[in-house]
């Protein structure tokens, strides 16, 4: 194979009797017994972080009857994260993306799921743990899912980095989103690709 596969976790992977057996049914390369989906990988000149944004709604709400530990968990996550830019061969690639299922940046008006209400359409416990990390090390995407619908949000002044959300489940909306990184001697460049399963291209933007 020419393209790793990692997986990511998402919040319907936490539920039903078996969830806990999804950790021994992906090949993966944990740092932490605690944080079983957490990875720093460099490949080349591009380092990739995966992070678990857990639940769509807070630990409190009345589904969990009280079972939820999420809150705590992405903290820790966030120490985590700290700690692998802080590795040489992390900190010092020069393209850097984070994977994770929920979206760290919403729209205008849509829920975070840090409320009672409804269900999170972006994970406002993660945007506010994770993404100062992200922006001051200038990390250029966010990967993520959830939304069933794509789209790609431009980096802003209050957000610097681009976040690209992948459609699906139906094979009408689904989505595949293609990294291509390359370096030659000082200069690393990056392409990052969203397609349909026809392979038609829906969002493109490229980093050199």
């Amino acid at each position: 194979s020419t393209r790793p596969l990692i997986f990511s976790n998402g919040n319907h992977d936490v539920r039903g009797e078996r969830a806990r057996e999804t950790i021994r049914c992906f090949a993966g390369c944990p740092e932490s017994i605690e944080l079983p989906y957490n990875q720093s990988l460099r490949m080349g000149p591009l380092a990739l972080l995966t992070l678990d944004t857990g639940e769509d709604k807070p630990d409190a709400h009345p589904v969990f009857a009280g079972t939820a530990a999420y809150e705590p968990y992405r903290s820790k996550q966030a120490k985590w994260l700290q700690q692998a830019f802080g590795r040489p061969e992390i900190g010092s690639a020069p393209l850097k993306i984070a994977a994770c299922h929920i979206p760290l940046r919403g729209l205008q008006g849509s829920n975070d799921g840090t409320t009672l209400e409804g269900f999170a359409s972006y994970s406002g416990f993660g945007a506010s743990l994770w993404l100062p990390t992200l922006y001051s090390h200038q990390c250029q995407a966010i990967l993520s899912g959830h939304t069933h619908r794509d789209r790609v949000d431009a980096p802003t002044k209050d957000a610097p980095i681009h976040q690209f959300v992948g459609g699906g489940p139906q094979p009408s909306s689904a989505t595949l989103t293609i990294i291509d990184a390359e370096s030659a001697g000082d200069t690393a460049t990056l392409q990052i690709r969203v397609v349909d399963l026809a392979g038609r291209r829906l969002h493109e933007h490229r980093w050199s």
